[in-house]
């Protein structure tokens, strides 16, 4: 008796705490006629399943079971019976289904999903299974077929998961914004994954049938390692991106007289492929590694090698538009025949490039148009003729940290580090190192409104511009002659300024106002080489510095461009601390503070916080620069 009391309230406590646990975790066990459920359940009938949750499969029975004989009937029953937004069909046995024909219909979002290679369709081995026709969001999971597999050919927008092709696994996702196209002898892994498989004989045919499946909003195209091989060029029309597997795993192979990659609109359209990147592969050969044609403006270029291009490596033409940025990027052995081909060629605004390398080419870098262009980290060496050309009207330009080492391979006559012609202006050089066994002349220029901050230069620096020449702090160099315009060598103390600089410019502001003292004003290239005007645009690449003085519309007067300022008038909306980059502000005459990616040209030496434009402070006037 003792026993059977103790075990009867043994059961009593089990059963009070197994109530207690199912309460709360939440678990119940429900019939499938509580529970509301979009999947339709197909199989062979009679299987009992316990949910969890508010969600099942199957409970009790099937939808529908096959016969054995004709089971596309049914799936074909049980896919009709979906709404037309789609749903979910689950196979719960792990038997096979003997299919007549192709089970299809054209709707999308259709989830078929079964038990695992145990279920099993198959018909003769030739006729498709399941077809998703045109329709997207179709996904096929957890099932085998025999060889006759499903057709996914026209769709832009599947996956399929786990899925057995008679014997092959196959897992594969595609989306219309990303498509991959593996080379002719990429792994066998990677053409099992791609959506597109190249032949080694022009290879621009699959690259570019993938690109042209992209939506014109967007997209992306993965290059798998190995070699593609263009029969011509590959055009990025629209802003997509192309990427590669490395840039020593991804190599694309351009033909003679045509660019490896044209980015350029196409005619008669009014979408342009502003905005596309390229990332992680190497170009080879063609007649340029990259060319940016018109409305080519604000790519991104990264960790890519542009080489043996017979004319440059990169090319951006005048009419590609503004904001281009390459990073780790290097241009080898293009353009080696002559002075006027190289490995850059540039001729537009705005364009950024940061830890890039200009190797053995032509010439480096030829700077032929546009405004604020920058260098920073940059190395250029062992090119046969000039390291940089300043041949047309680049103006505003900053190399930054910039190293040039046994450029001028040819010994031909007037070769130059840096060569700059009277039509560029406003060129800084800073913390730079022109070096090499074959250096005699460092740097020529002609341009006005020379800058130089800190260096070293193995050979001879001539500065001869009309307009005035500013050479400042820790400049090494064997001799530092100019005909025209001032010269200072200084120690370096904050940024290398040590003194106030002035040039001297005349006001053609297009609102006929005074330029007050202390006002910011910017280049105005529609006046002239010597014109000044004011902004509305905050951290305006063009700005040069503050007026000395009022300057009355149509008359000149003196710019300060460098030292310290007394007098800069600021708007102090977002507060303004000791230190803080400042720029235009988007009012006339007014600096701001601005950050990064905007052009600042002066550093605050005093605080201002009030929400007007009144303020006017301390300031130490710089090179403009882009705000790291």
């Amino acid at each position: 008796m003792f026993n059977w009391v103790k075990r009867k309230k043994w059961l009593v406590v089990n059963t009070v705490l197994a109530g207690l646990l199912v309460s709360l975790l939440g678990i119940q066990l429900v019939d499938r006629s509580d529970v509301i459920d979009r999947s339709v359940k197909i199989g062979v009938g009679n299987e009992k399943v316990i949910t969890l949750g508010s969600v099942a499969y199957a409970a009790g029975s099937v939808d529908y079971a096959y016969d054995g004989t004709d089971d596309d009937v049914q799936f074909q029953a049980a896919l009709d019976a979906l709404p037309v937004t789609g749903g979910r069909l689950v196979d719960v046995s792990a038997v096979q289904k003997n299919f007549s024909t192709t089970v299809a219909r054209a709707i999308d979002n259709v989830i078929i999903e079964g038990a695992g290679d145990g279920s099993y369709f198959t018909n003769n081995g030739v006729t498709t299974i399941f077809d998703a026709g045109v329709q997207n969001g179709w996904v096929f999971r957890n099932f085998r077929t025999d060889a006759g597999f499903i057709d996914v050919a026209t769709t832009a927008d599947y996956i399929i998961e786990n899925v057995t092709n008679d014997a092959t696994l196959v897992g594969k996702t595609v989306r219309t914004a990303t498509l991959v196209v593996a080379a002719s002898d990429s792994s066998e892994s990677s053409k099992a994954q791609a959506d597109y498989v190249a032949n080694g004989v022009a290879d621009n045919v699959e690259i570019q049938a993938a690109i042209d499946v992209l939506p014109n909003t967007g997209g992306k195209i993965i290059l798998s390692e190995g070699t593609f091989v263009l029969a011509t060029s590959i055009n990025i029309t629209y802003s997509h991106t192309l990427e590669g597997a490395g840039k020593g795993a991804t190599i694309i192979t351009g033909v003679a007289g045509e660019a490896v990659i044209n980015i350029a609109p196409v005619d008669g359209t009014y979408v342009y492929p502003e905005g596309a990147s390229f990332r992680n592969f190497k170009t080879s050969g063609g007649k340029y590694g990259l060319y940016f044609g018109t409305y080519a403006g604000q790519s991104l270029t990264e960790n890519v090698i542009v080489q043996g291009a017979s004319d440059f490596g990169i090319y951006i033409s005048s009419g590609s538009g503004w904001g281009n940025t390459f990073v780790n990027v290097m241009a080898f052995n293009n353009g080696m025949a002559s002075v006027d081909t190289g490995g850059l060629y540039l001729d537009t605004n705005q364009a950024t490039f940061t830890g890039s390398k200009f190797d053995a080419n032509g010439t480096g870098i030829i700077l032929a148009g546009g405004y604020n262009n920058s260098f920073f980290g940059t190395v250029v060496e062992g090119n046969n003729y000039h390291g940089v050309w300043g041949k047309g009207t680049a103006q505003f330009v900053t190399f930054n940290n910039v190293c040039m080492e046994t450029n001028n391979n040819v010994d031909a006559a007037n070769i130059y580090d840096f060569l700059i012609e009277e039509s560029a202006a406003y060129w800084t050089i800073s913390d730079f190192k022109l070096t090499g066994t074959k250096v005699t002349k460092s740097i020529q220029s002609s341009a006005n409104n020379m800058v130089l901050i800190s260096g070293y230069a193995g050979g001879a620096v001539s500065l001869t511009g009309s307009f005035g020449q500013i050479i400042q702090s820790n400049i090494t160099s064997p001799a530092i002659t100019g005909t025209q315009g001032e010269q200072t060598n200084r120690e370096n103390r904050w940024l290398g300024y040590t003194e106030n600089k002035y040039i001297r410019m005349v006001n053609s502001n297009p609102w006929a106002q005074v330029a007050p003292e202390g006002g910011v004003v910017i280049y105005r290239a529609a006046g002239g080489d010597n014109h000044f005007s004011a902004s509305q645009v905050t951290g305006d690449a063009f700005v040069l510095g503050v007026a000395s003085s009022n300057i009355s519309n149509t008359a000149s007067g003196y710019i300060q461009i460098a030292g310290k300022t007394t007098k800069l008038k600021v708007n102090g909306t977002d507060n303004i601390s000791i230190g803080d980059w400042l720029g235009t502000s988007g009012t006339l005459w007014i600096a701001s503070k601005v950050t990064t990616g905007n052009t600042a040209f002066a550093i605050a030496r005093e605080a201002y916080t009030e929400d007007d434009d009144n303020g006017v402070i301390d300031a130490l006037i710089i090179s403009p620069r882009v705000v790291p």
